[in-house]
């Protein structure tokens, strides 16, 4: 750890003391120099420069501590430096009115362990110097520091301290559209556009944000994550939708193509049906075929004294696709027969009946065949 001995004023720092007691000058500070040259104390007070000066840096902070001494702070960093070297002692300068810049005190390190490494590109070493010196009269002193010095460690801590104390205020004027901070800004214009970037957001602006679909809380907005997860799934129904239309599309040909077969049979069957009538339609035609027994009768004369068969036909059809059954009965006389049979050939229906001796004249009825 660094360790440095008392601060000793210069012999020119002295001077600048008289004349400031005397009320013939001022004390301005200007600057703190690093030198690696090792001093003894006893040649300090007659000091007028420092050698081998390695970095100099502007005084960041001036402050009184009493009505003779003033606090005097700056800070170093390794940033531009391209070699090491051992901070030895420190030098003070100040402003004389008749002198100009002069060594107005210097304190050396007596450790041997104070080491300002060259910057690596990867590690920023610094130092924060403050020192505490008399000046006679310490409202002789000037204040007022560099624009361009460096903040201390010093510096921000004093204004973190400072920070529950201030107080913003804005003008009346508002800002009427939302703009983003510019470097150049006043505190005041920065919490203006910060205002108007809450007040166009509303409630969105203290919304908490969820990366889910199934949150009902209120006050909480959707992750912008979900939007992917919401496509994929609007994806993944378009996908089903279009599945159950081409579905739809070939239910829809089976049943017309169905109604075609359909509405051909029933015309072949005799009722002439479209292929695109509606169902009750060819409900309707297929009640108007005509099936089962069809009422038919033939009569014929035969005089049965003996066995023999009689002949008779059916000729005056229109359409006969098959016969599955024919009744035979005897209408009028008497008589027995043995047998009766049918054949079918084109559209005649030909029967034989087949009788025993014995009869008389009998009227014959051939009824009821089934078309199918």
């Amino acid at each position: 750890m660094a360790e440095f001995s008392k601060l000793i004023i210069t012999g020119r720092g002295q001077a600048l003391i008289a004349k400031t007691i005397a009320g013939t000058g001022n004390i301005e500070f200007a600057k703190i120099s690093t030198s690696s040259a090792v001093y003894n104390l006893e040649q300090v007070e007659g000091l007028t420069e420092l050698a081998n000066v390695e970095q100099t840096s502007l005084i960041s902070s001036i402050t009184r501590t009493n009505e003779t001494a003033v606090k005097i702070e700056t800070s170093f960093n390794n940033l531009e430096l391209k070699s090491g070297y051992y901070m030895r002692s420190l030098g003070l300068y100040a402003v004389d009115p008749d002198e100009g810049e002069i060594l107005y005190a210097v304190t050396t390190e007596v450790s041997g362990n104070c080491y300002m490494p060259a910057y690596n590109d990867v590690t920023v070493s610094g130092a924060y110097v403050k020192l505490i010196t008399t000046v006679g009269n310490a409202e002789h002193v000037s204040l007022e520091v560099n624009a361009a010095a460096t903040a201390t460690v010093g510096n921000i801590r004093e204004l973190k301290d400072n920070l529950d104390t201030v107080e913003i205020r804005f003008d009346e004027t508002e800002v009427t559209e939302r703009e983003n901070i510019q470097s150049q800004d006043t505190l005041g214009t920065m919490f203006k556009k910060i205002k108007k970037w809450f007040s166009d957001l509303k409630a969105g602006a203290f919304a908490s944000i969820v990366n889910n679909c199934t949150t009902t809380e209120e006050g909480t907005v959707l992750d912008g994550r979900q939007g992917k997860v919401l496509q994929d799934q609007i994806m993944e129904l378009q996908e089903a939708d279009n599945e159950i239309n081409s579905n739809i599309d070939v239910l829809k040909k089976s049943v017309a193509d169905g109604k075609a077969l359909i509405a051909s049979a029933i015309t072949n069957k005799g009722v002439a049906t479209e292929a695109g009538a509606a169902f009750e339609i060819m409900a309707a035609n297929v009640q108007k075929i005509k099936n089962g027994y069809t009422t038919k009768s033939q009569y014929i004369e035969i005089f049965m004294y003996s066995t023999g068969t009689y002949r008779g036909t059916f000729s005056n059809l229109s359409r006969v696709d098959g016969i599955s059954r024919m009744n035979f009965s005897v209408s009028t006389g008497s008589g027995r027969q043995r047998g009766f049979n049918w054949s079918l050939s084109g559209n005649v229906i030909t029967f034989n009946v087949t009788g025993e001796e014995g009869g008389t004249n009998q009227t014959l009825g051939v009824t009821g065949f089934q078309i199918v």
